[in-house]
């Protein structure tokens, strides 16, 4: 759900049918949210309709998603404990990153864009 936060109002509806949201992130600008579900396949939406823009390969069952500040990539992660990083212009994967045991739970880009951290379920934070 998009909501208002000056009312409350709800705006639009973001539902992916086939497999629920696990974690959303919004692109820079407000011109769309990113979602990764179960499925592992991260989703570009159009937060004023709901309405699904784009969906990338997948990347194996995800819980956490990034955008960098840019709003250039997308990188999303999860129970494999490895990271999948897209190009957002071409859409297509560019890297996966490893090298932590267990899933990773949350993912966060810093605001230069030089950095992305992963903290795992192993009680780590990986950068």
């Amino acid at each position: 759900m998009v909501w208002d936060p000056a009312n409350g109002a709800g705006l639009a509806r973001i539902r992916n049918r086939s497999v629920g949201l696990a974690a959303l992130a919004a692109a820079p600008d407000s011109s769309w949210l990113a979602s990764v579900g179960q499925d592992g396949i991260p989703r570009l939406w159009d937060p004023r309709w709901g309405r699904l823009l784009a969906s990338l390969p997948g990347a194996g069952p995800a819980r956490s998603i990034a955008v960098t500040p840019d709003g250039t990539r997308i990188a999303a992660a999860g129970d494999e404990g490895v990271v999948a990083v897209w190009d957002l212009t071409t859409r297509t994967p560019i890297t996966r990153l490893s090298g932590g045991s267990g899933a990773v739970l949350a993912l966060a880009a810093v605001p230069d864009g030089n950095w992305l951290f992963g903290a795992g379920n192993d009680g780590t934070v990986r950068l």
